[in-house]
């Protein structure tokens, strides 16, 4: 994968400036508070904060980086422009603890990142690299448990478990000496499809 150096100096400012999300507050001043709060599973594992509409909480992830006093909502535009990214990143250098937390946050981007199973629930742990039975991985019945209570368990009936093998990213390949290839698994859900406007229904493949 490709990361422009605008989106690297970006990350790994806000590294620098602390790894713990903020705890307050939630949103910019002049923004309505949240006022509900809900469990999001994957990819977060965590209660977050949102806003309801009717009966529904819808969740959001916080920002790290508010607007800072004295300046309007440009700032998410201009203050994260290439000159203006570039500009702090040369005044995080000169500092030295900026410097080495802004380099500890750019590892994950020049670094292999191993696939981790089982680290959130030890079913399913599996070898991501090795040759493995597809049974042994999870499927949507598994997360009908109370303490997921996700709806995603009602597709089990429908639901194939699948598995490409695909060669390694570019980078990888030229500046991590990874070789090999990959093996991606997941699950193919069968829909009922939807009407294409003649009458007929499709289905499409989204992955």
């Amino acid at each position: 994968m490709r990361i422009s150096v605008p989106t690297i100096i970006a990350a790994v400012l806000v590294s620098a400036a602390g790894h713990a999300q903020p705890t307050t507050p939630f949103v910019n001043p002049g923004t309505p508070e949240p006022d509900c709060t809900m469990h999001v599973n994957y990819d977060r594992n965590a209660d977050l904060p949102g806003y309801r509409l009717g009966a529904s909480c819808i969740p959001f992830t916080r920002t790290y980086q508010l607007i800072p006093a004295g300046q309007g909502r440009e700032f998410y535009t201009a203050g994260f422009s290439d000159a203006a990214l570039r500009k702090r990143w040369e005044t995080c250098r000169q500092d030295t603890a900026c410097h080495a937390a802004a380099l500890t946050g750019a590892k994950p981007f020049i670094a292999y990142e191993p696939r981790l199973t089982g680290t959130v629930d030890a079913f399913g742990r599996i070898d991501p690299e090795g040759d493995i039975d597809l049974k042994s991985i999870r499927r949507p019945g598994y997360f009908g448990a109370p303490r997921y209570a996700e709806p995603v368990a009602q597709a089990e009936g429908r639901t194939y478990t699948v598995e490409f093998t695909v060669p390694r990213d570019s980078y990888e390949r030229r500046h991590l000496g990874r070789t090999g290839t990959i093996k991606l698994r997941g699950w193919y859900l069968e829909g009922a499809g939807i009407i294409d406007g003649d009458g007929p229904k499709r289905r499409a493949l989204v992955i």
